[in-house]
């Protein structure tokens, strides 16, 4: 299940877009039974670029599968081959929006885990590029991989097609194996 403004994204450009004000909530309820990646702006994206975003929009995953990989972002929840950010900080991209889960039981880990993020849940590698990202709002994790700016990076990165994150900083906080 890929949730959020745009479920999936493919060879995009999001950019020059101020999403939601402060307070508007998005709450995620239920159950799947297949792989959950959810963001305020895009559950996943593939060869997609993302500059000069700022979301103000909280996102919250109440939902459960104790055997189902799930990830929730403040803007993404999960990349392959994307760029978030661009060359200066006036490109970048700004989470002020906090990302929240419920109790879950799903307190798995790799392919079968919870992955909670600021910015982006989980990255599959594949030259992927976080620059000038900020996150501004709280993260909190019950599963303890949680991040200000990324969750889990993953995936098959290479020398010649790495995972990079420059120029970024958290400065919301990060609360490890709690809930909401």
């Amino acid at each position: 299940d890929l949730l959020g403004f745009f479920g999936a994204l493919k060879n995009a450009t999001i950019k020059n877009l101020v999403f939601g004000k402060e307070g508007d909530q998005i709450t995620l309820l239920g159950s799947s039974s297949s792989v959950v990646a959810a963001g305020t702006l895009a559950g996943y994206a593939e060869n997609s670029t993302f500059t000069n975003v700022k979301n103000n929009v909280n996102i919250t995953l109440t939902g459960d599968n104790p055997s189902v990989l799930m990830m929730i972002g403040g803007v993404v929840g999960c990349v392959k081959t994307a760029v978030i950010g661009g060359e200066s900080k006036e490109e970048g991209v700004f989470n002020y929006g906090n990302v929240t889960t419920g109790a879950i039981s799903n307190t798995g880990n790799g392919g079968t885990g919870m992955n909670v993020g600021g910015i982006c849940a989980f990255s599959m590698g594949l030259n992927t590029k976080l620059r000038y990202c900020f996150n501004y709002g709280g993260v909190s994790s019950p599963t303890g991989r949680g991040g200000g700016v990324m969750g889990s990076m993953g995936g098959s990165a290479t020398d010649e097609n790495p995972t990079t994150i420059s120029n970024c900083s958290n400065y919301g906080t990060i609360q490890d194996d709690i809930v909401g």
